[in-house]
């Protein structure tokens, strides 16, 4: 299990490094390298020391409780993206108040970090549960 959830935050890594290639245009004398250097730099440990355990954590619940089908994919979903909804929404209020509203109270850049991490969480059990399909005798 733990082989495939580091494979599944490898290859999350590779995607998500991609999408910034084709997504990011460079400014500022700044060149992809550096931009992807800054990005791993945040988003590999969020990844190991955030996503991984939640992702344990899932399938743990999933195993002490003997939940199946469907329902496993459902909760285990949910727990994902609400787990990288969540790590946004708490790391923004601790560290930046601001982040959510701009001054006209006014939906800002925080709650779009929200959604996109959970995005980011989503692909993550996405890839997880087809490496599962994939690689069923090793998990």
């Amino acid at each position: 299990m733990i082989i495939r959830k580091f494979c599944s935050t490898a290859i999350l890594f590779l995607f998500l490094s991609i999408a910034l290639f084709f997504f990011f245009t460079p400014r500022g004398g700044m060149g992809y390298y550096a931009v992807l250097f800054t990005f791993s730099l945040y988003t590999i440990p969020a990844i190991l020391f955030y996503g991984l355990p939640v992702s344990v954590l899932s399938e743990w619940v999933s195993k002490k409780y003997t939940i199946t089908g469907k329902l496993r994919y459902l909760l285990s979903g949910f727990v994902h993206v609400f787990a990288g909804g969540l790590f946004v929404l708490v790391y923004g209020i601790l560290s930046y108040p601001g982040i959510f509203l701009n001054r006209h109270g006014m939906w800002d850049v925080g709650f779009t970090l929200v959604f996109l991490e959970m995005g980011i969480f989503f692909l993550f059990w996405l890839i997880d549960e087809l490496l599962r399909m994939k690689l069923p005798n090793r998990t």
